[in-house]
Formats: structure tokens, C-alpha cells, sequence
């Protein structure tokens, strides 16, 4: 058990909180508050705070029962996160499916089927039946035959 102690000398009229320190105060007030402003006043006052060692305030220490801190929400984000580094990945240029919706794999297939047809027409119209040929008896194999 941890005791600590809380001192204020002020009372402020607009947010209702105590305050040592006139220079270090910050008002947070809600726009639709309805309890009238009243005046900040001088009116000291004392507290004492007692704290478990689990952190939680000790109001009745013998109705106060400590509660281990849980570390699920850390065990569920690596469990999400070695989820999602085990999924296999999409890649566009290995997608099969003529029916994906992906903006990559359509962009991909689009332009595969398009540039195919272009260079297709393009060397058939270049002549490449007869420069494969003759590029191919050319080459040596290497075997120094």
C-alpha cells in the first residue's frame, strides 16, 4: 500500500477544481455546462490518496481485491499480426483468375493482352518468321561443333 498526499489552496469558480498552483492551472470546461460561474476562491484543503501496489486507488482495504494486469489486447495483436504475415500475398502477375477485380491484376491483364497483340502484329509485320531464323543458325552452340 502506497499513501500519497494532495494539498490545494484554490478552488476555481469555473471548472470546480482544486489547485496549489494559481500560475499552473488550466480550466477544461464542457460548452454545454449548466452550473453557473461562481467566484475562485481561497479554500485550502488536504487529501490523502492510498494506492495498491496493483495501481488501483485502495478505497476499503478489506474489500479490495487485486487483479493481475492481463496482457490480452498483446497477445491478440501478434496473434493478428502473424495472421496477416502468414496470408500468402496477391501478386498481380501471377493472377489466374480472369474474374479478379484487383485494379492491379486487371491493369496487368489488360496491358499484357494489349502489348501481346501490338507486338505480335508488329514482328509478324517485320519479318520475324525469317530474323528468328537467321539469328538462331548464326549462334554457335559452344560445344566447338
Amino acid at each position: 500500500m502506497k499513501l500519497s498526499a494532495r494539498f490545494a489552496l484554490f478552488h476555481c469558480g469555473r471548472c470546480g477544481r482544486d489547485y496549489a498552483n494559481p500560475l499552473g492551472h488550466l480550466c477544461v470546461v464542457q460548452m454545454d455546462r449548466k452550473t453557473p460561474v461562481r467566484r475562485t476562491r481561497l479554500a485550502p484543503s488536504a487529501g490523502v490518496l492510498a494506492t495498491c501496489s496493483c495501481g488501483k486507488a485502495l478505497g476499503n482495504p478489506l474489500t479490495h481485491v487485486c487483479t493481475g494486469g492481463s496482457d490480452f489486447k498483446r497477445r491478440k495483436a501478434a496473434a493478428a499480426k502473424a495472421a496477416k504475415a502468414s496470408r500468402p500475398k496477391h501478386l498481380y502477375q501471377s493472377c489466374h483468375d480472369e474474374d479478379c477485380e484487383r485494379v492491379p491484376c486487371e491493369a496487368f491483364r489488360e496491358g499484357r493482352a494489349e502489348g501481346y497483340q501490338n507486338g505480335h502484329a508488329d514482328g509478324s509485320a517485320a519479318g520475324y518468321d525469317s530474323g528468328f531464323a537467321a539469328g538462331r543458325a548464326s549462334v554457335s552452340c559452344g560445344c566447338g561443333g
